[in-house]
């Protein structure tokens, strides 16, 4: 593995969150890595594929990447664009059973308003 992809992995593990590859690219630049934006796409891009994080995809947003690959689901605030993990207990097998398919994985991202953007509505 290149330094410039164990830099880049190094700021996806170390992050607490989901990281898009532009904060992934602010991160490196604060640490002092000399990378360059395209660098940054093209090696989470192959991180990715390699199975080593995980894509997480949303219409209309940029993708983030995450470090956690087992399976889990994600919820995303439609107000702050917030995204954290939750995992539903037998989601997989709940979907196999009401489907009648095996499934190989799935990707799920559940949309809401996180409880802090209720409050700023609320105090509107």
């Amino acid at each position: 593995m290149s330094k410039q992809r164990k830099d880049i992995l190094n700021v996806i593990n170390e992050s607490k969150g989901h990281l898009t590859a532009e904060e992934v690219f602010m991160k490196c630049k604060e640490k002092g890595v000399s990378v360059s934006m395209a660098t940054v796409y093209r090696n989470l891009g192959i991180l990715s594929e390699q199975g080593i994080i995980r894509r997480v995809s949303i219409i209309g947003q940029p993708d983030h990447y995450d470090k956690i690959l087992n399976a889990h689901e994600h919820i995303f605030c439609d107000r702050c664009g917030k995204i954290q993990d939750i995992h539903v207990a037998d989601l997989k097998e709940l979907l196999e059973e009401k489907t009648g398919i095996q499934l190989q994985s799935y990707d799920l991202c559940m949309r809401y308003i996180c409880p802090e953007c209720k409050e700023k509505e609320r105090q509107r």
